[in-house]
């Protein structure tokens, strides 16, 4: 049995409104506008699609966990040098305790705390990733003793030479990705340009793009490690420009599965 022909057992024996109205009809109207009346193949792209959205977990997984290991390694080596010729407040292990002084980052950092068993590690993985680029803004006055950005970003970053306020405004970019993806929200819908299959795959791949290259930003090696997810990423892209193809092609010809379409409506 090939594809289409399982579409069409698969379509025979579905209620597709009752699928419609659990994601409901406001959720799909982009995806109708997309199939340009194609029967149900709203519902195919709203899985396809969000499908493709979903290649993006892993990516963010490892630019999430890398950055907040990078940035804590970076500080404990930075003030245990540090310590030599400055008495500091706390423990390098614990920086986090004693060098923030936004309230709202020292307040995140209290939750994680109290959240946790307590250990620097526990409470590291615990801080959620819009933190970061907090606490990447800390201690900004160079006179402070406690000033690290030039002792770190090297660290951090070895693979790029942009400011740090651009580099803070990527990972801004990079939160709203991962909050839309995180709570169910599109990450595709085009800016100003008319809504297809081929600009809805655009943008997330622009997306995936932009966590890429910070990836690259921090690891050569994880980037590396990532080309072959990236082969994966657009292969699957590919398929879905090829769903809609072959669905379009397959409902116009066979009257049959037209007939099946029609009548779940």
């Amino acid at each position: 049995m090939n594809n289409m022909q399982k579409l069409k057992k698969l379509i025979s024996s579905i209620d597709y409104n009752e699928i419609k109205k659990c994601l409901s009809a406001d959720r799909l109207r982009p995806y109708e506008d997309m199939a340009k009346l194609t029967p149900y193949l709203d519902i195919a792209l709203y899985n396809a699609i969000q499908l493709q959205s979903s290649l993006l977990f892993l990516p963010l997984q490892y630019l999430e966990i890398c950055l907040r290991n990078k940035i804590n390694d970076s500080l404990f080596e930075f003030y245990t040098k540090r310590q030599k010729k400055i008495n500091l407040p706390g423990s390098p292990k614990e920086w986090y305790l004693w060098m923030p002084t936004n309230a709202q980052t020292i307040h995140n950092i209290h939750i994680a705390k109290n959240e946790t068993k307590g250990t620097a590690n526990d409470i590291i993985s615990h801080l959620h990733f819009g933190i970061w680029k907090h606490i990447l803004n800390e201690r900004t006055n160079n006179r402070d003793p406690l000033f690290f950005w030039n002792g770190v970003v090297h660290n951090i970053f070895p693979n790029t030479t942009y400011k740090k306020e651009q580099i803070i405004q990527q990972i801004s970019n990079i939160t709203i990705i991962r909050n839309r993806l995180f709570h169910y929200e599109p990450i595709w819908k085009p800016q100003e340009k008319i809504l297809s299959i081929e600009n809805a795959l655009h943008e997330i791949e622009q997306k995936y793009l932009l966590i890429y290259d910070f990836i690259s930003w921090m690891s050569t090696a994880l980037k590396i490690y990532m080309n072959q997810y990236t082969a994966t990423f657009r292969l699957h892209a590919k398929n879905i420009k090829y769903l809609h193809v072959d669905l379009e092609k397959e409902f116009r010809r066979n009257p049959k599965l037209s007939f099946l379409l029609r009548k779940q409506n």
